[in-house]
C-alpha cells in the first residue's frame, strides 16, 4: 500500500514539475524581445550619430547581429516594428533649443521613415506566415501577368492553408486549456498523497508506541 502511494506521489510530482517548467519557459520569452529592443536602439543610436548607418542594409546588419536570426527566418516585420518604435521616440522627444540637435532629430526621423518604407516594399507581406506570404507573392505576380487561372488556383490553395492553420491553432488552444488545470491537479494530488503517506506513517508509529 505504501509502495503504491510513493509511486503515485513521484508520478504526479514529475507531471506537475514538467508542466510548470513548460509554463515558466514560455513566460521567459518576453524579456528576450525586450533585450533585443534595448540593444537595437542603443546600437542604432550610436550608428546614426557616427554616420555609420546610411542605408537599410546597415540597419538589417545591426538587427541580425543582435537577434541572431538566420537568412531564412522572417525578420522584416519585426524590423519594421522596431524602427517604428524608435521613430516614435525620436518624434516624441522634447524640442531642443539647440538648432543643430533639432535638425539632427528631424533628419533621423526622415531617414527612419525611408528605412521603414523600403523595408516594407521589399517584403509587402512580411507580417504573414511563410506559406501564406509565398502564396500572396505568387498571386501578385500572376495578377501582373493577368494569369487569372493561376490566381484562382492560388486562392483555393490559400483557402486550404488558412483552414489547416486554423485547425492547428484550435488544437493548440485546446492543449493549452488542459495544461494549467492538469498541472494544478497533479500538484494537489501530490500534496494529498504525501499527507496521506505521512499520516499513515505517523499513525503506525503512534500505535507502536502505545502497543509495543
Amino acid at each position: 500500500m505504501q509502495t503504491s502511494m510513493v509511486f503515485f506521489i513521484i508520478l504526479f510530482g514529475l507531471i506537475g514539475v514538467w508542466y510548470l517548467f513548460k509554463i515558466i519557459s514560455l513566460s521567459k520569452k518576453r524579456p528576450t524581445k525586450t533585450n533585443i529592443k534595448i540593444k537595437f536602439f542603443q546600437s542604432l543610436t550610436i550608428g546614426l550619430k557616427k554616420n555609420l548607418v546610411d542605408d537599410l542594409d546597415s540597419v538589417v546588419d545591426i538587427y541580425k547581429g543582435i537577434s541572431l536570426v538566420n537568412e531564412e527566418e522572417d525578420y522584416r516585420n519585426n524590423l519594421s516594428l522596431l524602427l517604428r518604435q524608435y521613430l516614435v521616440e525620436i518624434i516624441s522627444k522634447k524640442r531642443d533649443t539647440n538648432k543643430t540637435v533639432e535638425k539632427y532629430n528631424t533628419d533621423v526621423a526622415k531617414k527612419l521613415s525611408g528605412f521603414i518604407k523600403l523595408n516594407e516594399d521589399l517584403s509587402p507581406y512580411a507580417d504573414l506566415p511563410l506559406e501564406e506570404r509565398t502564396i500572396f507573392n505568387d498571386i501578385t505576380i500572376f495578377l501582373d501577368k493577368k494569369d487569372m487561372d493561376s490566381v484562382r488556383r492560388k486562392i483555393l490553395e490559400l483557402q486550404g492553408t488558412i483552414k489547416a492553420r486554423n485547425d492547428d491553432l484550435e488544437r493548440i488552444r485546446n492543449i493549452n486549456n488542459l495544461t494549467v488545470p492538469l498541472a494544478i491537479v497533479s500538484i494537489i494530488l501530490t500534496v494529498f498523497f504525501g499527507l496521506m503517506a505521512w499520516g499513515t506513517s505517523s499513525i503506525s508509529t503512534l500505535l507502536q508506541r502505545l502497543f509495543p
